[in-house]
């Protein structure tokens, strides 16, 4: 299956499955630090119709930097639109992604989408059901293409990597991490919440350097 493809379901499975969440569960936290689920889902419909220029204005009005702008733009949607009308708009976009979402590559479009549905699921304690292959192809990208927005390149290296429940593994020395495909995503994405059902002599070095990056953040 391709990665337009991948994207599509996987897309399409989400947006069946979010449209059961309750209220409670749309206010509720997510992973993504003082984002609630409504403002994550806020952003995936931002990512797939904001413009070039509204989005370089928005880094402007936050002194250059993308995270405030960013989170800026999904609370400022989030405010006037419930989640299901982000639904439908999610739903009309995924077919042709306008602005950005247009010329973004598919395969970090993928990882960006699967990465916040687990920042929802993971903060609710409810399990993924996310397809093996679409999560393979999200740790092949997060391990070999550099991402200034996700550090998960820079939090890879020189780790043996080990999904348990996918036929998939990267790095051939070092110390070993093993876990769930999805909870090896979200922690390679700087998502600390999974690292205790991470096992391996090489979970500790992965945990301080997604704790060296946090802290960098906050400052």
């Amino acid at each position: 299956m391709s990665t337009r493809d991948l994207l599509r379901a996987n897309d399409e499975r989400f947006h069946a499955l979010a449209a059961g969440f309750t209220a409670e569960e749309w206010s509720a936290p997510s992973l993504c630090d003082g984002w609630s689920n409504h403002d994550v889902l806020a952003h995936l419909v931002t990512g797939c119709s904001a413009g070039a220029a509204a989005v370089t204005a928005e880094i402007l009005r936050h002194g250059g930097s993308f995270d405030r702008a960013n989170a800026a733009l999904a609370r400022s949607l989030a405010a006037t639109r419930g989640p299901a009308e982000l639904l439908d708009d999610f739903a009309r976009l995924m077919p042709q992604p306008r602005g950005l979402g247009r010329a973004f590559p598919r395969r970090l479009l993928l990882g960006d989408h699967i990465t916040h549905e687990l920042d929802m699921l993971f903060a609710l304690d409810r399990e993924p059901a996310v397809c093996a292959d679409a999560l393979v192809a999200v740790l092949n990208t997060q391990v070999s293409v550099p991402n200034p927005f996700v550090p998960a390149f820079r939090n890879s290296r020189g780790l043996r990597l080990i999904a348990t429940d996918a036929d998939w593994s990267h790095g051939e020395r070092g110390p070993i991490v093993r876990g769930l495909a999805a909870e090896l995503v979200s922690v390679l994405g700087n998502r600390p919440a999974m690292l205790t059902r991470l096992e391996g002599d090489g979970v500790e070095v992965l945990a301080s350097r997604v704790s060296r990056h946090l802290i960098r953040r906050a400052g």
